[in-house]
């Protein structure tokens, strides 16, 4: 369902986007826009209302709806002198009001609010009068019903909404004037388009998975995993306890789910199987010493008839066995990885531990056309070799106050400075993901894990969550 919400939503606006003029019409008395073959659109305009604004805008799963595939947040500029008069008359009117009741909160709050208003109007820009466009989209059969049931939704919010026959040209032409509702942290040059171009350049003939949802438009935002070329390679990093090994865990189940693949993650701590033993999604091995059994036991784990999650337990080990063991094992997956003839997903959790190891330069180079993607978790961008930055797809980067992370950020990733002061404000399960050749890194909330999830139809799964124990 996640992955259908992000194809409709991404999918129909990057088409918009390519699209070089809509034909109207007019179906069942809605006056409709053809956005691609068989898909119409018919626009939503709700006006400055500020309750409607604030309750649609604040519970972004409504705006996640199939019926929804675009939103836009307009403004016109509004003539100073002519908003101070409207502005004045109505500080008149709560100054009245108060002199009949002082106990008025309510009248005391809004005329508070008002002159703060009236204040910025005189002394800075003129103020602007925002518009909410919603695009509705539908096929000839269920565009009317689409409609209405959106209509209903949004009278259930207390929203009045209105119905505006405008071709698409209209949001072609409007896109600039997209307000962000995190503008002043994201800054203006991600605009609404080059945000759509984005995300439906990396959905086009991409496999992606949902990893959450963004914090400027609400939209889900979607991690690529494979392209026609291979496999991406994922670098994450961040201070401990913002959430690095929950977003490693969700890719990995989600990367099963939606695509039935193989999928590895190397535990060197024992916090992964916290978050899967309550499934049967996954089989938990548990590495208590030195015993050389690993091409024996994974090979009979990735079995043809094994199409899940296999988590490698360390916390076991002493330190240094950690390093020679993860040595060993990770050379042994990537050689069975490598001659399986599926794709599959490896996450290597506290990447720092093996920095400098050969096997981790073998799985870098070679993992994109064994179509093994890679996901590396780490504290700090250093922990990742030149090497390692130069062949990664995608960056994960947490958010921290540290001078120190910040400036190695910079160094390593190269994002810009407008993205560095971004990283300082986000909270923990908060997170920036740049994509690949990308100007801009887009800032997003990490979705849940959907840790009830129990799934028999996948090959294998009566025989998940077995603990496994060798050595």
């Amino acid at each position: 369902m996640i992955y259908m919400i992000i194809s409709t939503i991404a999918t129909y606006l990057y088409k918009l986007v390519k699209l070089t003029k809509g034909r109207d019409k007019v179906v069942n008395t809605l006056c409709v826009s053809e956005l691609t073959d068989g898909v119409l659109g018919v626009l939503i305009e709700i006006k400055g209302d500020e309750t409607c604004f604030t309750k649609l805008l604040g519970n972004k799963s409504k705006l996640l709806d199939r019926r929804i595939c675009g939103i836009m947040l307009l403004y016109k500029h509004v003539r100073g002198n002519y908003a101070a008069r409207i502005l004045e008359s109505k500080i008149l009117s709560y100054e009245v009001e108060l002199e009949r009741n002082p106990n008025n909160m309510r009248a005391r709050n809004k005329l508070e609010v008002l002159r703060k208003i009236y204040e910025n109007i005189m002394v800075y820009d003129d103020p602007v009068k925002p518009a909410l466009y919603i695009l509705v989209c539908g096929s000839t059969k269920s565009i009317e019903e689409n409609y209405n049931s959106v209509i209903d939704m949004l009278a259930v919010l207390g929203c009045k909404p209105k119905r505006k026959c405008l071709s698409v040209s209209f949001l072609k032409n409007n896109s600039g004037n997209i307000i962000q509702s995190l503008s002043s942290i994201i800054g203006s040059s991600l605009s609404w388009m080059e945000y759509v171009r984005m995300l439906g350049k990396i959905l086009d003939g991409v496999k992606t998975v949902p990893i959450g949802h963004d914090l400027v438009l609400g939209k889900l935002v979607g991690l690529p995993l494979w392209d026609n070329r291979g496999a991406q390679h994922t670098l994450i990093v961040g201070p401990t306890g913002r959430g690095k090994t929950t977003l490693a865990v969700l890719v990995a189940l989600l990367a099963t789910l939606l695509y039935d693949v193989k999928a590895v993650l190397v535990d060197p701590k024992g916090d992964v199987w916290r978050f899967l033993k309550g499934t049967r999604l996954a089989k938990h091995v548990v590495v208590e010493d030195g015993y050389s059994y690993h091409h024996l036991i994974v090979s009979n784990l990735f079995s043809d008839s094994f199409h899940g999650i296999m988590v490698l337990d360390l916390a076991y080990l002493s330190e240094n066995e950690k390093y020679i063991q993860l040595e060993t094992i990770l050379d042994t997956i990537f050689d069975v990885l490598r001659n399986n003839s599926v794709s599959s997903v490896l996450v290597i959790d506290e990447f720092w531990r093996i920095k400098n190891s050969d096997v981790v330069r073998r799985l870098v180079r070679e993992g994109r056309s064994s179509n093994i993607s890679l996901v590396l978790s780490s504290q700090q961008p250093s922990d990742y070799s030149s090497e390692v930055w130069n062949n990664i797809s995608n960056v994960i980067m947490f958010g921290s106050v540290d001078d120190v992370y910040i400036r190695d950020v910079s160094r390593y990733s190269g994002v810009v400075y407008e993205d560095l002061d971004v990283l300082r404000r986000l909270g923990v399960g908060e997170a920036l993901l740049r994509y690949q050749q990308a100007q801009r890194a887009i800032p997003f909330k990490i979705l849940p894990i959907p840790i009830t999830v129990k799934s028999q139809s996948i090959p294998g799964a009566t025989h998940w969550g077995r603990v496994l124990r060798y050595g």
